[in-house]
């Protein structure tokens, strides 16, 4: 079994297909972001594809959209094999946002769909979108973390230390996230996410409480998501199930989500806000005041979170006939 992703970062193929007894495979040849090279990108990594179907030829594979030319070619070499495809179908595929690229594809993406043997999505909504398209909807979320079981429960620090998990993308209210930064002096905000791709506004934007970390390795990562106080992932995008969450709840860390009615579902624990500044700040305080209640209710979050992946972990293996 193989998860193939074209992406610049493969963790959530590589702890699925671990899950799954297979392996993760990411192709994204030559770290090409220039959109007018972005084609170049792809035809390496589709002839890399081929070259490791051809070789592995494994009997299931999960192939991760966008990009839907990754899907398109992953069931086009399994109908020559009879291998079962699942395509992870991330939210930005549907085109439901701004992105040019995501509705020019759309069309593409509906005619792959009735050929796999199922589709993740991250909510029912997107589900019925599959359905309409003659497709099997799976909602999957994310595999434990490989670090978790290492990981153990501890109170919250005198540094009030705030990790936003951030990658500058369209959907994160970056600048919300730095004015509540300048309502709470008393809280240390670490960002994360690659400083090349950081809007320029956003740097002078900051306050002296303001820490950007930039890219973080895995291990690097890791060890900030255990050393934080309180984490925080947001997202505008109403569909998205940020992995960051999980990881959050897997290192047993008190969480703070946009509020989105499937993330109250998925994460009782955390704590949810709107996507302003007030509300983020407000959130952030509610957080901090309830640290140490919130830690000590995280090994119930995780295992919460771990009973809701055996059950989907099992829709996997049935799609993918792994049984």
């Amino acid at each position: 079994m193989a998860f193939i992703a074209w992406v610049p970062e493969g963790s959530r193929a590589g702890s699925i297909s671990r899950a799954l007894g297979g392996e993760g495979r990411v192709f994204y040849d030559m770290r090409i972001q220039n959109k007018a090279f972005v084609p170049l990108r792809y035809v390496v990594s589709a002839l890399r594809t081929i070259a490791y179907l051809v070789r592995r030829r494994p009997r299931a594979v999960i192939v991760q959209a966008p990009p839907v030319p990754a899907a398109a070619l992953v069931l086009a070499w399994a109908r020559t094999a009879g291998a079962r495809v699942v395509i992870d179908t991330h939210p930005a595929s549907f085109g439901l946002e701004s992105a040019r690229i995501d509705r020019v594809m759309r069309p593409f993406l509906a005619a792959l769909v009735p050929r796999a043997a199922g589709c993740i999505v991250t909510t029912p909504t997107l589900g019925l979108q599959i359905k309409r398209w003659k497709g099997r909807a799976l909602v999957v979320h994310e595999a434990p973390m490989v670090w978790s079981d290492q990981v153990e429960p501890h109170d919250c620090s005198a540094e009030r230390r705030l990790l936003y998990v951030c990658t500058f993308a369209p959907d994160e209210p970056l600048e919300a996230v730095l004015e509540a930064a300048r309502q709470l002096p008393e809280i240390r905000f670490q960002i994360t996410g690659d400083l090349r791709r950081r809007p320029p506004a956003t740097e002078r934007l900051a306050s002296p409480n303001v820490e950007w970390l930039g890219y973080l390795g895995p291990d690097e990562y890791t060890s900030a998501l255990a050393d934080a106080d309180v984490v925080m992932a947001l997202t505008r995008r109403d569909q998205s199930v940020q992995r960051s969450a999980h990881e959050a709840v897997d290192a047993l860390r008190p969480l703070v989500l946009s509020r989105w009615p499937h993330l109250d579902e998925l994460f009782p624990y955390a704590v949810l806000v709107e996507n302003d500044a007030n509300g983020i700040a407000g959130g952030i305080t509610e957080a901090f005041r309830r640290c140490d209640e919130l830690s000590a209710a995280a090994p119930e979050a995780r295992e919460v979170q771990r009973r809701r992946w055996r059950e989907q972990v099992r829709q996997l293996e049935t799609a993918l006939n792994l049984h």
